[in-house]
């Protein structure tokens, strides 16, 4: 009598299979070869859960119907697939995104630089005059000293003034060289949330990639929390049903729009662009959510009117839910940093 070398199962001499977990009675010898083998050999099964979960996710209401009818054993689970998606979608954000944000990280060290420049060109000029240098002396004070730097009447600006409107009036260069501590002694923000948004602010101008870790931090919880009060709201449209079937459809939808998005993502790098093509972006996150009707209509089958009015009610209380979850979190970080 042999047995199954994962679950211990009996199993009979002519067994090919274990009856109990699935395994194979006999295996290959471990070679990293067969490691590869192996992977490569689930990966593009088309039978595999993976590709099967993917493939009636396209269908609006099929995956929701299957697996809240008990049919899981071929599908993934809804919140590990969303996971995976959402994790996906953001690691394609991040390098769709990341060469446009060191672009921006050096120029803003080059619009940081021009200003010390300029803020010393200005010093000089009213040294020299001050003291009457000659030509000669203007000269060696003014280029030879700065050859880089641009007159002080073109210092960089934000909007139509030499300073940053969205904190309320910070001059640029008290901008780029005083510490956030600093900049909030000097210019005394009146509310605790204009302190906390100048610092932001601050952090994200001078490092773009913090601002990124950012988004996806905050990011993830706003489409979770998202995602439970929608389908809290979802329920009270359709008293007859559960909670947890309206969590399962409203995940397994926001799994298709991240799978839209990232197909987005991957046809923007196709096309020759860099980073996010809008239009692509843009389509992916209509015709997603645009989809979530015919799976509201599929799965609870009722009318296209009545489905119809149930949507559009259900977007509307999604874009407040979406605004407030937003403001909730970003108010959260802000008071964690």
């Amino acid at each position: 009598m042999k047995h199954c070398l994962n679950c211990n199962q009996s199993l009979s001499q002519d067994s090919i299979h274990c009856p109990n977990c699935g395994q194979k009675s006999k295996i290959s010898e471990l070679k990293f070869r067969t490691l590869i083998s192996d992977f490569f050999s689930n990966l593009f099964n088309v039978e595999s859960k993976l590709f099967v979960s993917l493939r009636d996710l396209v269908l609006p209401g099929k995956l929701t119907i299957a697996f809240v009818g008990g049919k899981r054993q071929q599908y993934y689970n809804p919140i590990r697939m969303f996971l995976i998606l959402l994790a996906l979608f953001f690691t394609l954000f991040f390098f769709s995104i990341s060469s446009f944000l060191e672009e921006g990280k050096e120029s803003t060290h080059a619009l940081k630089q021009a200003v010390m420049d300029n803020a010393m060109l200005k010093k000089l000029e009213q040294y020299s005059d001050e003291y009457e240098l000659n030509e000669e002396q203007r000269q060696y004070l003014l280029c030879d000293l700065i050859p880089n730097a641009q007159p002080y009447e073109d210092t960089i600006t934000f909007g139509e003034s030499a300073t940053l409107s969205m904190t309320g009036g910070i001059r640029t260069l008290d901008f780029y060289t005083l510490s956030e501590e600093e900049l909030v002694e000097k210019y005394e923000p009146e509310a605790w949330y204009e302190t906390l948004l100048l610092k932001q602010i601050k952090k994200m101008i001078e490092d773009p990639m913090s601002g990124l870790r950012y988004f996806i931090g905050n990011g993830t919880w706003i489409i979770i929390f998202s995602i439970l009060l929608i389908s809290l709201l979802s329920k009270l449209f359709y008293t007859g049903s559960i909670y947890a079937e309206h969590a399962i459809l409203w995940t397994i939808g926001h799994s298709r729009i991240l799978l839209l998005l990232c197909i987005s993502l991957l046809l923007g790098r196709l096309f020759g662009g860099e980073s996010i093509n809008p239009l692509f972006f843009a389509f992916a996150i209509l015709f997603g959510y645009f989809l979530l009707f015919f799976d509201l209509r599929k799965y609870f089958r009722e009318s296209l009117f009545k489905t119809g009015w149930k949507y559009c009610f259900l977007m509307i209380g999604y874009l407040f839910i979406m605004s407030g979850v937003t403001l909730a979190t970003l108010a959260v970080s802000f008071l964690l940093l």
